[in-house]
């Protein structure tokens, strides 16, 4: 799991942490990049230049970091929102059919199975989760206008949890029934 924020490793070539830090030679610093497509982040160092102590180093890392954009939401969101509304919903449903508290029953799956096949799979299509907001929750009520005032709520709760979708309270990567 990704970390929410980092520092980053400074160090000197050659050389271990306890060892004294020498004014003369080049720092460092080791931090870890989230990639697109990537499951996993890359390991990255950067050099920072000459710095006399390992204190003036780390701040010159923050500030490298902050130059690179390391710990921006945008970055992380952009290089971790690869997942689509139907991969995601299918994750959802795999979890509310196997969780160990209060699993639900089949006939409730069979139901929402109904739901993402017939009205949100066609609707939403490949979209990335990224790409699916307020905007986009509206239109697909719209979509569905002609059904029942409840199925209509149930439906669009279920495209915000199921799928994910940050249109309530923020709500991401949220899985419940």
């Amino acid at each position: 799991m990704r970390r929410a924020y980092q520092k980053g490793y400074v160090f000197q070539k050659g050389r271990k942490r306890s060892d004294a830090w020498q004014p003369e030679e080049p720092a460092f610093v080791q931090f870890w990049r989230d990639v697109p497509g990537q499951d996993q982040p890359t390991k990255e160092a950067v050099h920072l230049g000459l710095c006399r102590t390992r204190t003036i180093a780390e701040r010159a890392a923050a500030e490298k970091l902050e130059q690179l954009g390391i710990n921006s939401t945008q970055t992380f969101i952009e290089a971790t929102t690869n997942i689509t509304f139907n991969e995601q919903a299918e994750i959802w449903l795999k979890e509310c059919a196997n969780r160990k508290k209060r699993p639900l029953e089949q006939t409730t799956l069979d139901t929402r199975r109904y739901a993402l096949d017939k009205w949100m799979y066609p609707f939403f299509g490949d979209k990335l989760l990224a790409n699916i907001h307020n905007a986009a929750m509206k239109e697909f009520v719209n979509h569905i206008a002609d059904l029942s005032p409840a199925t209509i709520r149930d439906y669009r709760e279920h495209c915000e949890v199921g799928g994910s979708v940050g249109t309530r309270r923020g709500r991401q990567g949220a899985v419940s029934a």
